[in-house]
């Protein structure tokens, strides 16, 4: 049976502290991680330097086996795996090299949590995986990683060591030894990765508004990463279309519909004319029971005082 052999997992590991500071604790739990989201990569160096780099392209229900959903991964080596967390395990479903594809059933478990020193599990019957060493600290050409544990990959009969994987905060496999050809072991080390935010729950290619593992990042933003119309970029407006009258934010740029006072600058008209602004409010907003139906305001000259007259109409 093939072994799941993937120096990529899809998963990132979120403490409550940054990457790049020391982090000591027993056990990384599944509360620990967060899943990539789509259009993430990551490029990792192995034997002789040769790179690959590997992306998410897509989160879609697992072929050959119907109802599962999972992420699909996909290296330019022409290397495939669908993956995703059930309950407190990560489970391979489905791997493909070139044309030649595998079925993982009952599937491969990547990983078990939680992952505490001497912690092992089961990946498939005649395999074991056992948490071998944690708090270690990693260098690779991505970084410094603390906080990482050591985790093997045995060979029930004739045991055999086949791969020692170590897994660190806010990163996939920062680095891979591969026994399994070569009795000095192939080197693979991360290289470059691409961390967004945080679980991306709706599957609109942007995750939340603040990611644990790397705050700084700028392509998360999404305003409600329930809703999968909602995100930066998304249409809203003109005014009169349903996503002026739909409740949501759907741009994330903080105006809701044509509701005062935060309305969306998409969702209102300006008719300027003489000394005078009229902002039309959306036909939805208008029809309402006692609400603004137009603002008129006074422009005055430069150091006036601006007076704003709210006219109301009742039904």
């Amino acid at each position: 049976m093939r072994v799941f052999a993937s120096l990529i997992s899809i998963l990132c590991i979120c403490g409550f502290l940054s990457f790049q500071q020391a982090r000591a604790q027993d056990c990384l739990t599944l509360d620990d991680y967060r899943e990539y989201a789509v259009g993430e990569c990551v490029t990792v160096i192995g034997p002789e330097e040769a790179q690959n780099t590997g992306c998410i392209v897509a989160y879609e229900e697992v072929p050959g086996m119907a109802g599962t959903l999972a992420y699909r991964y996909e290296a330019g080596s022409g290397h495939k795996q669908w993956s995703n967390i059930d309950g407190n395990q990560v489970k391979l479903y489905r791997e493909c090299q070139g044309t030649s594809c595998w079925l993982y059933n009952p599937p491969w478990v990547a990983w078990e949590f939680p992952m505490c020193l001497d912690s092992t599990w089961t990946p498939q019957t005649g395999y074991t995986r056992t948490v071998t060493a944690v708090n270690r600290q990693v260098i690779v050409p991505a970084g410094t990683f603390e906080g990482c544990v050591e985790i093997e990959l045995k060979q029930n009969s004739p045991e055999k060591l086949l791969i020692l994987t170590y897994m660190c905060p806010c990163v996939r496999e920062a680095k891979a030894i591969d026994y399994r050809t070569n009795p000095a072991g192939d080197v693979w080390e991360l290289k470059e990765y691409d961390i967004c935010s945080d679980l991306d729950g709706d599957f609109d290619g942007h995750g939340d508004l603040v990611s644990t593992c790397d705050p700084s990042s700028a392509c998360g933003g999404d305003c409600d990463d329930s809703n999968e119309l909602v995100h930066p970029g998304a249409i809203e407006g003109p005014m009169g279309s349903p996503t002026c009258s739909d409740g949501w934010d759907n741009d994330c740029d903080g105006g809701v519909d044509a509701s005062f006072p935060d309305w969306d600058t998409d969702c209102v008209t300006w008719a300027f004319g003489g000394t005078q602004a009229v902002a039309s409010i959306s036909a939805a907003e208008a029809s309402s029971t006692n609400v603004v139906n137009y603002l008129t305001l006074l422009l005055l000259p430069v150091g006036a005082v601006i007076f704003l007259r709210i006219v109301r109409r009742k039904r």
